[in-house]
């Protein structure tokens, strides 16, 4: 091997050598910005995870709030009733009054037919 032989050989070797760190260098940056790009998701997983938790939060207070089921029919069952008792009383105090409406007729009906018959006798005497 000769002495121009050699030095393209370390040439080549230096160009190699040259590329192999470029290529080492672009492979460290695109390792560093595939890091940062990982790092920035979780960071937005993270607060949408928070957002998630946060919205389940206001969800559950809010159904410790609601009524449940079974304490709703109760209820509503307890005013079907307090509404069936209050229709009770006002058809009685109805059925009383038509009553005394009817008694109040008959009785104006016989102190008329009495007023008239003690005109009748006072008029014939």
């Amino acid at each position: 091997m000769d002495a121009a032989d050699k030095e393209l050989l370390t040439e080549r070797d230096r160009r190699y050598e040259q590329q192999f760190e470029a290529i080492r260098e672009a492979t460290a940056a695109a390792l560093a910005s595939a890091k940062e790009a990982v790092a920035k998701a979780e960071s937005a997983n993270e607060r949408r995870f928070e957002s998630v938790n946060e919205f389940r939060a206001q969800l559950n207070d809010m159904i410790a709030s609601l009524i449940s089921k079974d304490v709703a029919e109760a209820r509503f069952k307890a005013l079907e009733t307090m509404v069936r008792d209050v229709n009770d009383r006002l058809n009685r105090m109805k059925g009383r009054e038509d009553g005394i409406s009817v008694v109040g007729a008959i009785v104006l009906a016989v102190a008329t037919l009495i007023v008239g018959v003690v005109g009748a006798l006072i008029y014939r005497h």
